[in-house]
């Protein structure tokens, strides 16, 4: 006799949602680990790679006459790998391949005067201190021993300033001068900043913009001597907060204003 029925018994249900239940959670269990392993391997950055952006940003500024370092020798194009990342061109969460790369190394094409040809991107590290294109672009000139290098702080970023000390390089000769020199990109960095004590101080910047810095150094034998170049970023100026009830009221934001804050602005408001 054969048995027909419609539906499932309970423990037929009960089964089937059991099954459902272990394979849902298995699938839950596969996307996490793999959610957590995947953040253990950042994307990691190839010389080629860093190569291949700065020939790109090269070809962006092929008309910008000051982005390029016109020599005897030739005319030199100079960036960082942090301002390739600034730019869009690198993943700034990436990490870079190689001990010796580091996020301020400079990448150099030069230009033929003759033919106009680009040369290949060369990624410069120390190694190459003593080669024209890691003079032109880091503007170190080493005429004796460099025991150490100055180097730069974090320090302070304000809306119009910022703010970063510095420590002494070292080399055979004592030092015979001081300058802090910035610009708004890492190739050309020529113009010139404060000393203030042991502390750099470049003012009348415009608010939320990159600036690349150096602090460089020159000394009795006639060597300059410069920090690595870094960048910093002015902070925003907040847009104060008007209110209209029965008063109009005007909240001013003073974050990120170093000393007196002076405010102007056009009001639409029509006074009676």
């Amino acid at each position: 006799m054969k048995l027909n029925r419609k539906g499932y018994t309970l423990i037929e249900l009960l089964a089937v949602v059991v099954v459902i239940g272990l394979v849902i959670g298995l699938s839950a269990y596969g996307v996490i680990t793999a959610y957590n392993n995947s953040k253990g391997k950042a994307t990691i950055i190839s010389e080629s790679s860093i190569k291949k952006s700065a020939s790109v940003f090269s070809e962006e500024k092929a008309n910008d006459s000051d982005r390029w370092i016109d020599i005897s020798s030739g005319k030199y194009f100079c960036t960082t790998i942090e301002e390739l990342m600034n730019n869009g061109l690198l993943d700034k969460k990436a990490k870079l391949e190689g001990n010796n790369v580091k996020k301020y190394s400079y990448i150099v094409i030069k230009k033929n005067k003759v033919t106009l040809v680009n040369s290949d991107p060369r990624l410069l590290i120390s190694d190459n201190s003593e080669e024209e294109e890691y003079k032109v672009c880091t503007g170190n000139i080493k005429n004796e021993e460099i025991k150490t290098y100055p180097s730069l702080d974090t320090g302070t970023s304000y809306t119009d300033e910022i703010r970063t000390p510095f420590t002494d390089g070292e080399a055979e000769s004592s030092i015979t001068d001081r300058k802090c020199l910035y610009g708004d990109t890492s190739g050309i960095i020529n113009k010139e900043g404060k000393v203030v004590n042991n502390e750099c101080v470049f003012d009348n910047l415009k608010d939320d913009t990159d600036y690349y810095i150096r602090v460089c150094m020159e000394t009795e034998k006639n060597s300059t001597m410069c920090s690595n170049t870094e960048s910093r970023t002015t902070k925003k100026i907040k847009e104060p907060i008007i209110t209209i009830n029965n008063n109009v009221n005007i909240e001013y934001k003073n974050d990120g204003i170093n000393g007196e804050a002076g405010y102007y602005f056009n009001s639409m408001i029509k006074g009676t």
